[in-house]
């Protein structure tokens, strides 16, 4: 059989192999879709019934960030700055957040937007000027903040800072301080709205201004923090420098009642195993509060306590002297403490955020890579 007879049987075989297929094709139904070659995907629900928390994530190139506390859902991003955010304040209502972010100008300024990362607004455009530390007053009409003129967030010199009121309905700004030349910073409302503190560093002292009576309350503290109210308004605490009778300095942490108008040392001389003090967070039950401090002396590896009131009943939280911890944030019931920690001695080390639950007594890590947690309050 010659070559051209085999080629030739060849050919009649493709042609009727094609045949063959365009008659099935013809006759046999096609599936409607595609098959999924994908593996299958898990909905994520859209709402969660556990109560949420709000923290900067990526220190490094820091964004808002909110997670239900019972990790039912993954993190959700609020803000898309591109990592320029510095510092944040919830609203009252938890409906909002005030943030401070870099601008182009080498300044710091004021935005707002919903939890949900939507109705996104400036609050107040400070050019080359810095504007930090946003405080809602208990009522969410005000915000205090920080001023700083121009020169940068990071300069070393804060005694330049200045507090001031923006008003939200309105947007308009004016000075708190009496004088012009008055400087604070770290400014803090009383539970009851009539009070605000905030520490001035140039003169080594917490300063409690009323607003109705413009009455000035002047307290010696050098450590350049603001103070801690008290629940019903009645009293805050703050902290001072110290010489024991061991001639070690320490902070101490102290009590102010507004009423007599006299201080009392809460933590001091007689607590000889802890060194120095921080301000505490006030539990929500008005029974306790936690704090952080070091421990033996070492001014170093801040860890958590907890306390009556009056300073009675000191119990630790952590032990872990290789981290360093801070951040503290009960929740509405005081059943739950946020809290942050780093790890000392290592510099690839991020924070950490974790809660502690202070009936079980157990802790939980809840986000890595994150800082400056706290409570998204439920709307009412």
């Amino acid at each position: 059989m010659s070559k051209f007879w085999v080629y030739k049987r060849l050919i009649y075989l493709i042609i009727l192999i094609i045949g063959m297929g365009l008659l099935l094709w013809k006759l046999l139904p096609l599936p409607t879709t595609l098959p999924d070659l994908a593996p299958p995907q898990t909905a994520i629900p859209s709402s969660t019934s556990a109560q949420q928390i709000v923290f900067l994530k990526s220190v490094d190139e820091p964004d808002l960030w909110r997670l239900p506390i019972d990790l039912s859902l993954p993190p959700i991003q609020i803000t898309f700055t591109g990592g320029k955010v510095y510092d944040y304040a919830v609203a009252p209502d938890g409906s909002h957040l005030t943030y401070s972010a870099h601008n182009e100008q080498q300044g710091v300024d004021l935005w707002e937007v919903g939890m949900d990362g939507k109705n996104l607004r400036i609050l107040l455009a400070c050019v080359e000027d810095v504007c930090t530390e946003p405080a809602y007053s208990p009522d969410g009409r005000t915000l205090a903040y920080s001023h700083r003129p121009k020169g940068g967030l990071f300069t070393l010199d804060t005694t330049a800072s200045s507090i001031w009121l923006l008003h939200l309905a309105d947007l308009s700004s004016q000075s708190l301080l009496p004088k012009p030349t008055d400087t604070g910073i770290q400014p803090v409302w009383s539970p009851d709205g009539q009070w605000m503190a905030y520490a001035d560093e140039r003169d080594q002292t917490v300063q409690v201004f009323n607003l109705s009576t413009k009455e000035m309350l002047s307290i010696e503290s050098d450590q350049g923090n603001s103070v801690a109210w008290s629940l019903d308004s009645r009293s805050f605490y703050f902290t001072r420098t110290h010489v024991r009778s061991d001639e070690q300095v320490y902070v101490f942490l102290y009590l102010y009642d507004m009423t007599t108008r006299k201080e009392h040392t809460i933590f001091g001389e007689d607590t000889p195993d802890i060194g120095s003090y921080n301000l505490p967070a006030i539990a929500p039950d008005s029974h306790g509060f936690a704090f952080t401090a070091s421990v033996g002396g070492s001014s170093v590896g801040q860890q958590i306590f907890t306390a009556y009131l009056t300073g009675q009943s000191i119990h630790p939280v952590t032990t872990a002297d290789r981290y360093a911890h801070g951040a503290l944030a009960w929740d509405s019931t005081g059943a739950r403490l946020l809290f942050q920690r780093i790890e000392l001695g290592n510099s690839d080390a991020r924070p950490e955020v974790f809660v502690w639950d202070a009936k079980s007594g157990v802790t939980t890590l809840v986000a890595q890579d994150a800082a400056l947690p706290t409570w998204i309050p439920k709307v009412k």
